[in-house]
């Protein structure tokens, strides 16, 4: 296989170039989205039956526009959390494992031995 050169070059260029309409959704960041969110969610219901109903306004507000109309209409709570989990993200669960912890600190090392035979043997069994 011949080394690549300033004269020897590969026949394939590498990537393509991006198509504009993904190259312009490539701009849409994490805080132009943020941004958008608040707007329309900060807007009457008039101004957001507007921007559904103008053919001129963006996709991107028209769909938040109508995700937001169409869970206080339908009083759909998953919309909303949709949107919402978009602006501010996820809560974050927290698990209670002290009840846990102090089962185990009350095994003996044998229990904790044979506790995990017994998972690797269920883990084995998952796999076939």
């Amino acid at each position: 296989m011949a080394k690549f050169t300033a004269d020897n070059q590969p026949l394939n260029k590498g990537r393509k170039k991006l198509p504009a309409d993904l190259k312009a959704a490539n701009t849409l960041t994490k805080s132009k989205l943020e941004g958008l969110l608040n707007l329309h969610l900060w807007m009457t219901e008039r101004q957001l039956a507007k921007v559904v109903d103008d053919p001129r306004s963006p996709m991107i507000s028209r769909a938040i526009a109508s995700i937001i109309t169409k869970a206080i209409e339908n009083g759909d709570d998953r919309r909303l959390t949709f949107i919402l989990d978009r602006l501010i993200g996820k809560p974050k669960e927290e698990i209670d494992i002290t009840a846990y912890m102090v089962g185990l600190q009350k095994m003996t090392t044998i229990d904790v031995v044979d506790m995990g035979a017994q998972a690797i043997k269920f883990l084995e069994e998952e796999r076939k």
